[in-house]
């Protein structure tokens, strides 16, 4: 081994106390502390030589001997190799010949172990390391930019009031570079582009170039009905992580009629298509609802078929205005169960979450103290959400709570210094009595700004259709358990 470097694939990040590292082809990360922090630190995209960084890794730990730490930097880099982080080669051609990339007809499935436990934290600890990293030390991971809040769609169950859509306010340019590079100082590993429609933004292009440029993992959430050749040469150069598309039905007048676009269905899917065919990646979003609830299983016999990523969403989300409305079209409890019954019988992944409690029933003391001294949820912890009139808001659905803007105080400014997210970050489950003693409890999702939009910006007014859904989740896990 000669030479080495990161995979396009693969996205580091050093911080103060950790090394993380993820791939967006295999969506496996590692966290690392000290020595393995130090290593991975001299991991670049540009290729380069084993003796060129191993003199770098000299200068820190001086007291060691070259041929040391040479050997344990190798052992480093294999490990990195197998795991689909890094190539290794002993000539340029030979690391530029394995680079693997996205194929609807290949993924990569089996990744092997680190194997020198002295350089990382055990994988199964990852999440609950992030976790408590953030909640002693919030630190910004993910950024979502909304462009514009100009949509072509008008969809029933849109969180966001149409009358945002309709006076359609677009971040200025410049600003939104200078964040973006802000950002990237700040240690932010995603960009997440979304609207109204972005593609409807003039500058879109030209940001995903910078998003590139920047080296940030890049995700879109689009319609699909608006891109352009131009965009779609973009795309296939940039290197995205994902494209999220909303599909209703594989009928083209039952999606029409939630999104209100005659037509919409067509040009959808044809982009759909053109993705696939420049194997872009692409996960479906199939919110369901009353118009939907007996056909949206298509959309995903359809998109496993083509090997698409799918989510799903059946609670809805009121808008951001206070206005219920769109919640007509959430599903009624009866129509709830049925869904939770299906999901729990044909979802591997849930079911096996359902047997692991099996082994969990008892609640001890260290658990429950650990539970009441959780935050609700990441707002305030590792993400945010920048507006197309300039706000920043907690997260993506919570656009009736402003915690600073774009045009008068920098992103680091408003992450470190707001009022609003300092107080945030403070809420605990504990603050929530009723829960505290609640048996649902580990089969709730109660959610901050859900409880915030649905009740006329009262966050700590628990939603209690997500209790009677938690009702629902116990009574069908319990089913489950009983008749395996």
């Amino acid at each position: 081994m000669n030479f080495f470097r990161q995979t396009k694939d693969t996205f580091i990040r050093i911080y103060d106390e950790m090394g993380y590292v993820t791939n967006q082809l295999t969506w496996q990360d590692r966290i690392f502390e000290e020595t393995g922090r130090d290593f991975l630190s001299v991991v670049k995209r540009d290729v380069q030589e084993v003796n060129f960084a191993v003199n770098i890794l000299s200068d820190i730990y001086q007291e060691i001997p070259f041929d040391e730490i040479y050997k344990d930097f190798v052992i480093f880099l294999r490990d990195l190799e197998n795991e689909g982080f890094i190539l290794t080669g002993d000539t340029l051609s030979e690391i530029e010949e394995s680079e693997p990339s996205f194929s609807y007809d290949y993924r990569v499935n089996k990744i092997k172990n680190l194997q020198d436990e002295t350089l990382k934290i055990d994988t199964t600890s990852i999440e609950d390391y992030l976790y408590q990293f953030h909640k002693r030390k919030p630190t910004l991971f993910a950024v979502q930019f909304e462009l514009t809040s100009k949509c072509n769609e008008r969809c029933i169950h849109c969180y966001i009031p149409n009358s945002k859509k309709d006076k359609a306010f677009s971040l200025d340019y410049l600003t939104l570079i200078k964040t973006l590079e802000e950002a990237r100082n700040m240690g932010v590993l995603s960009i997440t582009l979304s609207g109204g429609e972005p593609f409807l933004y003039k500058e879109i292009n030209s940001v995903i170039n910078k998003c590139r440029e920047l080296d940030f993992q890049i995700s879109i959430l689009s319609n699909l009905t608006r891109i352009t050749d131009d965009n779609l040469n973009v795309l296939r150069k940039s290197n995205i992580s994902q494209i999220q598309v909303s599909l209703y039905s594989m009928k083209p007048e039952e999606h029409d009629k939630v999104t209100m676009v005659p037509g919409s269905f067509k040009k959808t899917m044809h982009n759909i298509e053109k993705l696939i065919e420049n194997n872009i990646p692409i996960v479906i979003s199939t919110p369901i609802m009353k118009t939907n609830v007996n056909s949206y299983k298509d959309v995903l016999i359809w998109a496993e078929s083509k090997n698409l990523k799918t989510v799903t969403d059946y609670i809805l989300m009121a808008q951001s205005n206070f206005s219920t409305s769109n919640l007509d079209y959430r599903i009624d409890l009866n129509e709830t169960k049925v869904l939770i019954q299906d999901i729990v019988k044909n979802n591997k992944n849930y079911s096996a979450l359902l047997n692991a409690k099996t082994s969990c029933t008892v609640i001890d003391d260290k658990k429950n103290k650990d539970w009441l001294d959780q935050p609700i949820c990441g707002v305030g912890m590792d993400v945010l959400c920048l507006g197309a009139n300039g706000d920043f808001y907690p997260c993506s659905g919570w656009q009736n709570y402003a915690v600073g803007n774009v045009y008068s105080k920098s992103l680091s400014d408003i992450w470190l210094n707001s009022e609003k997210l300092n107080n945030l970050r403070k809420i605990r489950n504990k603050d929530f009595e009723e829960c505290v003693n609640c048996d649902l409890r580990d089969y709730c999702a109660m959610c901050l700004v859900r409880n915030f939009n649905e009740s006329n910006g009262d966050l700590y007014k628990i939603n209690k259709h997500y209790c009677k859904v938690a009702l629902i989740n116990k009574q069908v896990a319990e089913e489950y358990l009983l008749n395996k």
